[in-house]
């Protein structure tokens, strides 16, 4: 096998480099890496490709597009570069915001070799590194191997829970399935936000995919973060220039356009993906659920303003009492598929008590710490719930 990761970046070549570099640093053949420099500013695009070649690495290739492009048509075109010569058969995005920790590929190909034609995501740790002190929030894994059914995960999706969807930044996919969703679509990345676009075109296509219930990568940089800055209400330079390269309005394909959260953007590709000809899976949004994943993240929402102005759109369509009665009951019930089968699950997790989360004065003290120290694995996959709940839809392999 041959794999191809590519890295999309955009002015970011104060981190490019650390995502490269975890990407190669295990030295194995089989990996390449395609950089694809999408900076609008051209000392950026310079230093960048200044260190790039100073690797003289074969197996590190970079390359701009004539012309920089909105995330989408990007995405789209540094793939076309990526399996231009035909020999890559699974490819990777990593984008220049997230690390590999040590080993991540040499745990990772061994399963896409032998499951050649499946899907696998995995797992990511964070650093939150938009506020003093820096933290670091480690997901809980057990190291197991899951095949999931599709429409398990799209029953999820459908109640706002977006558990190991595919999002192409967790996932390592075969060239196979990539040409599936191409012949089905025109394209694999479209609309506003390709990773999530990505995943639902996939699910669509595929009947399960595999989880790797890991930790295989570190998220930072949360401060130039797009999506990171939609789930605070705080704007930042990198969400200003997303939304200058829109060609059409936020949201346009969500219920509730006005409603501006993370979650709208997701159910946004969900919409846009579902009312394509070619879809056939995806089921049509349940209101309570689509109101009560939005709620959830307007009381995230730091401005008080716009928190404010997001509740009266709630309200407006329909956001109730009676509606998120109805939107807890329901999550109710779809844990209640999970821990009314293992009580002893829902007694551990109740009396389960929250760590001390590490603290750090900057992020690079709390990507060295994460990558030389990784947290542990447990027995239990009581975190994985939602895709554990209906039984049959959930399966365990063997990893080796």
């Amino acid at each position: 096998m041959e794999v191809l990761v590519v890295v999309p970046t955009r002015n970011r070549a104060e981190l490019a480099p650390t995502t490269i570099a975890s990407a190669l640093a295990d030295g194995d053949p089989r990996v390449s890496v395609l950089v694809s420099d999408n900076s609008t500013e051209p000392e950026q695009a310079e230093r960048l490709r200044s260190w790039c070649e100073e690797q003289a690495n074969e197996r590190l290739r970079y390359v701009r597009p004539p012309s920089p492009l909105p995330m989408s048509p990007h995405w789209q075109w540094a793939l076309e570069r990526a399996l231009e010569d035909g020999s890559a058969t699974n490819v990777m995005y990593v984008t220049d915001r997230l690390v590999l920790r040590p080993g991540a590929l040499g745990l990772l190909l061994p399963i896409a070799g032998r499951y050649p034609t499946d899907v696998v995501t995995f797992g990511d740790d964070m650093i939150v590194d938009h506020s003093q002190p820096v933290t670091l929030y480690e997901r809980p894994w057990t190291g197991k191997l899951l095949r999931v059914d599709a429409k398990q995960l799209l029953r999820g999706v459908a109640r706002g829970i977006f558990l190991v969807a595919p999002t192409m930044m967790n996932t390592i996919v075969p060239r196979t399935v990539l040409d599936d969703i191409y012949r089905a679509y025109g394209s694999v990345f479209a609309s506003i936000a390709p990773d999530h676009c990505f995943s639902y075109r996939c699910l669509d296509r595929v009947d399960s995919i595999l989880h790797f219930d890991r930790p295989l990568i570190v998220q930072r940089a949360l401060w130039r973060s797009n999506g990171h800055s939609q789930i605070r209400g705080v704007g930042n330079a990198d969400n200003a220039d997303f939304m200058r390269e829109l060609s059409s309005g936020i949201n346009e394909h969500a219920p509730v356009p006005e409603l501006l959260t993370v979650t709208n953007a997701v159910y946004n590709e969900y919409e846009y993906v579902r009312q394509d000809p070619a879809s056939s899976k995806l089921a049509p949004l349940r209101r309570r659920y689509y109101l009560g994943a939005n709620a959830r993240d307007v009381a995230r929402l730091e401005d008080p303003e716009l928190r404010a102005t997001m509740r009266r759109v709630l309200t407006e369509h329909g956001w109730s009492r009676r509606t998120r009665l109805g939107y807890v009951l329901g999550l109710c019930l779809a844990a209640a598929g999970f821990y009314g089968r293992r009580p002893r699950a829902l007694l551990r997790r109740l009396l389960r008590k929250s760590g001390r989360t590490p603290e750090f004065s900057d992020s690079s003290q709390a990507l060295a710490y994460t990558l030389e120290h990784p947290s542990t694995a447990r027995a239990e996959a009581d975190h994985l719930w939602p895709v554990m709940s209906r039984p049959g839809a959930t399966h365990e392999l063997e990893s080796g």
